[in-house]
């Protein structure tokens, strides 16, 4: 610790969970340092986030608080932002809606949102839509197919622009973010962080590695059971996409209108290699997926196709928190496909964690170890 008392934390990994956390730290004052070798694939870039966890019928009590929490952070967060002369952020909230083919389905997403309407007021109005309203919400749809879930509160952010501005404000505090390839060292039980050969002092050290992080622990000994799962997912132009709301169809697929494209996806690839190319097959699943639903879209053109990495850990369990029994190391991870609704929020938590603060979440749903129990 340096002679003023504050913390030297450094931060390996600058995706959505390492940038969070070291905004976080930097505005309580932490000399914040984060190393980042600029891995091709790294999901928060390749994503648009959907922020709507209220409809989800996922009975994961833990990831539901964490995804809760992590909505109702975001207008915050945003605001923070704001004042610190950040305009576009990549949030806006225009309002989600949860598709049905089946009338009984949307009952039943409705009522489970409405019983947690009372405990996440920024859900803002909830109500189901008919399938002529739906259509009229989203013309591009398929004509009185789907019945609709809405919530105003639900939105959508661009990954992208989020990382940028969390990275300018947390440079205008102080932090030093580095393109560089750092390598751990177990020295005799102490964790050495070394860039281009020097050992970089640190008080607190933060793996935040995400699909990496297995690799990344294996250098100092610890067989970290996280997997990448890949995920291929399109950018399609059309006119004046911002006023439209986020999609959430049946099945795992997402339209996600963002200001100047809408975003469809994703593939859910498992056991698979560190693979980065657009696959036919992939190409093919998300088209499929997205035109099936909103066929209107069919003429829209291809404005890019990314590709990118979720981290999975067991039983899909998100963790945060020091890795044991390594006194000054911490971690976050198994974010999955829930990324960018949680992360800002978990970068808040492991801050606190590093500083002595109190956690909104007890710490104990989301400890390390569980990961171990369940590999």
């Amino acid at each position: 610790m340096r002679g003023n008392g504050l913390k030297r934390v450094v931060i390996v990994g600058s995706g959505i969970v390492g940038t969070s956390t070291a905004y976080a730290l930097a505005k309580r004052g932490v000399d914040v340092r984060v190393f980042d070798r600029k891995e091709e694939g790294r999901a928060t870039d390749a994503a648009a986030g959907i922020i709507a966890p209220w409809m989800s019928l996922r009975r994961n009590k833990p990831w539901y608080r964490l995804a809760r929490l992590g909505a109702a952070y975001y207008p915050k967060l945003v605001d923070e932002l704001h004042e610190h002369g950040e305009v576009d952020v990549g949030f806006a909230q225009n309002g989600a809606i949860k598709l049905h083919d089946d009338d009984r389905r949307s009952e039943k997403t409705f009522a489970r949102a409405e019983e947690r309407l009372a405990e996440a007021p920024e859900m803002g109005t909830l109500r189901r839509l008919t399938v002529e309203e739906v259509t009229e919400r989203f013309p591009a749809l398929a004509p009185n197919e789907y019945h609709g879930v809405e919530v105003t509160g639900g939105g959508r952010v661009d990954g992208h622009e989020l990382l940028r501005s969390l990275a300018r404000v947390s440079k205008s505090f102080g932090v030093r973010f580095e393109e560089e390839n750092v390598v751990l060292r177990n020295n005799e039980g102490a964790i050495e962080v070394l860039v281009q050969g020097e050992v970089v002092p640190y008080d607190e050290l933060v793996i935040a590695t995400g699909a990496w992080a297995k690799e990344t622990f294996a250098t100092i000994g610890i067989d970290f059971p996280v997997e990448g799962q890949k995920a291929q997912i399109i950018h399609l132009k059309e006119h004046e996409p911002h006023l439209y709301p986020v999609l959430m169809p049946p099945g795992n697929h997402y339209i996600a209108p963002l200001d100047d494209r809408i975003v469809v996806g994703a593939t859910h690839e498992d056991d698979r290699e560190y693979d980065m190319r657009v696959t036919a097959g992939g190409v093919r699943e998300v088209l499929q997926k997205a035109l099936d639903v909103a066929p209107g879209l069919s003429d829209c053109e291809v404005m890019d196709i990314k590709v990118g990495y979720r981290p999975h850990t067991p039983n899909k369990a998100t963790v945060f928190g020091r890795v044991e029994p390594y006194e000054h190391i911490y971690t976050a991870n198994g974010l999955g496909a829930s990324g960018l609704t949680v992360g800002p929020f978990v970068g808040e938590q492991l801050a606190k964690c590093i500083v002595g603060e109190p956690l909104d979440v007890p710490a104990e749903d989301y400890a390390i170890e569980q990961m171990f129990k369940m590999h």
